[in-house]
């Protein structure tokens, strides 16, 4: 098991963008671990640290948000998932990330909406699909 204190990592790797991948890395061993909670907290701090020092629309913002959002679904939560998933998806698309990546998001933003589409109702009527709009 990844132990996480936070206030342990910040006075060892600080808070710059390489602390923020190293949050990230973490989240992706707690998602193996299927360890939720941890999950969102690395996740969302290494999002936070990318964001607050390389802008809120750089590249590097969407690796945590898909990651979250891969753990989201494959929790059974998708709902939750589909807009972190879709945030992660307009910066790749907008960055003009490589293609690889913005494929990875747009796959597991399909599954999110398949999920809810399968369960039906109100909820999957209010998914559309998704639009690059340039």
């Amino acid at each position: 098991m990844v132990r996480y204190d936070r206030r342990g990592h910040r006075r060892l790797l600080g808070n710059g963008h390489r602390a923020a991948s190293v949050y990230n890395n973490l989240g992706e061993l707690a998602a193996a671990e299927d360890d939720l909670e941890r999950v969102r907290a690395l996740f969302d701090h290494a999002a936070r640290i990318f964001a607050n020092g390389l802008g809120a629309e750089h590249p590097n913002v969407a690796y945590p948000l898909q990651g979250l959002g891969l753990a989201l679904v494959d929790a059974g939560r998708a709902g939750e998932a589909l807009p972190i998933l879709e945030r992660a998806l307009a910066i790749r698309v907008k960055s003009k990330t490589a293609p690889m990546l913005v494929a990875e998001t747009e796959v597991t933003r399909a599954r999110a909406v398949s999920i809810l589409a399968i369960l039906g109702g109100a909820r999957a009527a209010t998914v559309a699909p998704w639009r690059v709009t340039q």
